[in-house]
C-alpha cells in the first residue's frame, strides 16, 4: 500500500527543487528490485543513469536493486542498523532522514 502522504512530506523538507522528477513504485504498479521498475523509469530516453539516484529506505529493494541496475543510491537509515554488504558497484550514500538529502545531492 503507498504511504499516504509522501509527496507531501517531501515538499515539507523542499527537496523537490533538487530534482526533476520523483516516482514511485506503488504509483506504477511495479515493485523494486525488479528490473521493470528501472526499465519504467528509463523508457524516456533523455534520462541518464549518471544523473540519476535511487532514494529509499529497504536495503535489498532499493538500494541493491538500484546498484544491480548501475544506479547511485541514497540509503534513509532512520534507525542506524548497521549493513555488512551492501553493494560497492556504483556510489552509495547513508542517511538517517530526508532533510539531509539536500546536502548529499548538491555537494556528493
Amino acid at each position: 500500500m503507498f504511504r499516504r502522504g509522501i509527496r507531501q512530506r517531501i515538499g515539507r523538507i523542499c527537496i523537490e527543487f533538487i530534482f526533476s522528477n520523483f516516482i514511485f513504485s506503488e504509483e506504477i504498479g511495479v515493485s523494486k528490485p525488479n528490473k521493470l521498475f528501472f526499465n519504467f523509469i528509463f523508457r524516456n530516453k533523455t534520462l541518464e543513469k549518471r544523473r540519476c539516484i535511487m532514494v529509499g529506505d529497504d536495503v535489498i529493494e532499493d538500494i541493491e536493486g538500484a546498484a544491480n541496475y548501475g544506479l547511485d543510491s541514497v540509503l534513509i537509515n532512520r534507525k542506524g542498523k548497521t549493513y555488512d554488504n551492501i553493494s560497492g558497484k556504483t556510489k552509495f550514500y547513508e542517511i538517517s532522514s530526508l532533510g539531509v538529502l539536500p546536502e548529499i545531492i548538491l555537494n556528493g
